[in-house]
């Protein structure tokens, strides 16, 4: 109980923190709904294009943040691409190209997650 309800006020915490990013239609957060229950077993976020992604990826972990991107599609995997067949996946693809996954586990801390979402709004204050 201990471990789960920490990663859901570090989560809460990103989202409170990341919102207003998300309001001037920097980034889109996980949609939730207030009716259900999540385990927090990640926080993501999702840039406009994969060159902004890749940027922030850089200047991230360039600031010591371990942020990176989610998954590669298996669609387009080396094993699997032959298989799959000309079949579009654009959502599939969208998030490949645009999610990072931001640290999220037992030690860290609420300061740690305040400095990590500062460090997010900082990249995009130098975007503008």
């Amino acid at each position: 109980d201990d471990i789960q309800n920490k990663r859901i006020l570090l989560w809460k915490t990103y989202y409170e923190n990341l919102k207003s990013l998300e309001d001037k239609g920097k980034v889109l957060l996980p949609v939730t709904s207030l009716n259900r229950h999540h385990n927090a077993h990640i926080f993501y976020l999702l840039s406009h294009t994969s060159n902004e992604r890749d940027e922030l990826l850089r200047y991230l972990n360039g600031n010591g943040i371990n942020a990176i991107f989610h998954y590669l599609p298996l669609h387009t995997s080396h094993f699997y691409s032959s298989k799959h067949g000309e079949r579009a996946l654009p959502n599939c693809d969208r998030y490949a190209a645009t999610l990072i996954r931001l640290p999220l586990y037992f030690q860290l801390t609420v300061e740690d997650i305040n400095h990590i979402s500062n460090s997010i709004s900082k990249f995009y204050d130098q975007k503008n």
